[in-house]
């Protein structure tokens, strides 16, 4: 979903539309996860916000850079990460008396919660200056150097989802607490954001 729907944003002129509407539609499904008693509607729900969801990260990315140049990327993107560590530590320790099953029941509505406060948040994203040029999609022509740029974002996004789905189902498994692995994914973030800070 990334390509067309950047390239959609691109001809809006803001990507904020595009961000909106991937949280309102993450709030509208999730609202759907508390009714689950199989996989349909689960999966109904996960496959209805993937293809917005999936676009947040580079259309932030591209925000920042757009608006305060490649050299202060990394000095603002950071915050995202050490945002997000806060916030999966931070509910780790809000559920740390809880059992896993409590925990995942809860981790939901605190989705549809921070999706509905993102979704708020968006409108204020300002209009960002016009691209000085703009390339179509059809005249992308990447080169022999984008196949190992492919094989790079194939492990790094392998490595995440290790993160961020089995490492949790294998720490329960091994009998640990729920909150240890939002514990170990705040600790991947601080490194993450380090590496940010010091690029």
């Amino acid at each position: 979903s990334q390509p067309p729907l950047t390239a959609f944003a691109d001809r809006l002129g803001h990507p904020r539309r595009i961000l909106t509407a991937a949280l309102v539609i993450a709030v509208l499904t999730g609202c759907m996860l508390p009714f689950a008693r199989g996989f349909g509607l689960v999966a109904a729900s996960i496959w209805l916000s993937a293809p917005g969801l999936a676009v947040m990260i580079p259309l932030l990315d591209a925000l920042v850079v757009r608006m305060h140049g490649l050299a202060r990327y990394g000095g603002i993107r950071l915050w995202g990460s050490v945002g997000f560590g806060v916030m999966v530590s931070g509910f780790a320790f809000a559920a740390r008396n809880l059992d896993h099953h409590e925990a995942g029941r809860l981790s939901v509505y605190v989705y549809i919660v921070l999706a509905a406060l993102g979704a708020l948040v968006t409108l204020t994203i300002p209009k960002p200056p016009p691209l000085s040029a703009h390339r179509e999609l059809s005249r992308f022509a990447p080169g022999r150097a984008f196949v190992p740029f492919l094989l790079a974002n194939g492990l790094h996004w392998a490595a995440i989802v290790v993160m961020n789905i089995y490492l949790s189902l294998h720490l329960r498994d091994e009998g640990m607490a729920a909150w240890v692995p939002g514990v170990a994914v705040g600790v991947a973030d601080a490194a993450e954001a380090l590496a940010f800070g010091t690029a």
